[in-house]
């Protein structure tokens, strides 16, 4: 078996990319998008009592929220395409990344929805140590959280590329 080059990889993720945004999901995308900046935005409005303060830059919720519909998107066509129950669930990753931001992305100090979750099984002091530690290292988990997002569409566009499963 042939090994493709790097360079024909790239190609046909691209023309895979390119198949799958068609204009209603484009539009998919878009709305997607906006539903994970909301979800972020009540996620620490809830745990600051009303206030959208972050501890987060704007360009990383938002390139956050991009990753993630990028790869709602990407895995709902291939659903469409293949009715795999495991390419309907992989969507679900951003979500969770999005839901996971929203509750590390409020305001570091203070995050009641977190301590709610976290202080079972664990006292006070493990709470704040935790708290401490998220807040010490909040850009570092949102760049994780965009890499799984952008790594988990790449996967799932190299399946949706694959001759097995062409777009029509």
């Amino acid at each position: 078996m042939k090994k493709e080059s790097s360079n024909g990889t790239i190609r046909r993720l691209g023309a895979a990319l390119r198949q799958v945004y068609s204009p209603k999901y484009i539009l998919l995308n878009i709305v997607t998008l906006a539903a994970y900046v909301a979800l972020f935005y009540w996620l620490v409005s809830v745990q600051n009592n009303g206030l959208e303060i972050t501890v987060v830059p704007s360009y990383m919720i938002y390139s956050l929220a991009a990753a993630s519909s990028v790869l709602f998107t990407v895995t709902t066509r291939a659903f469409l395409l293949r009715r795999s129950k495991l390419d309907a669930s992989a969507g679900a990753i951003g979500t969770a990344a999005m839901f996971l931001g929203g509750l590390f992305g409020g305001c570091g100090c203070s995050a009641p929805i977190l301590f709610s979750l976290v202080s079972i099984g664990i006292g006070t002091t493990g709470i704040v140590s935790f708290m401490n530690a998220v807040s010490a290292n909040i850009f570092l988990l949102f760049s994780l959280m965009i890499a799984i997002n952008l790594f988990a569409a790449i996967y799932y566009l190299n399946r949706i590329s694959k001759s097995a499963c062409k777009v029509r």
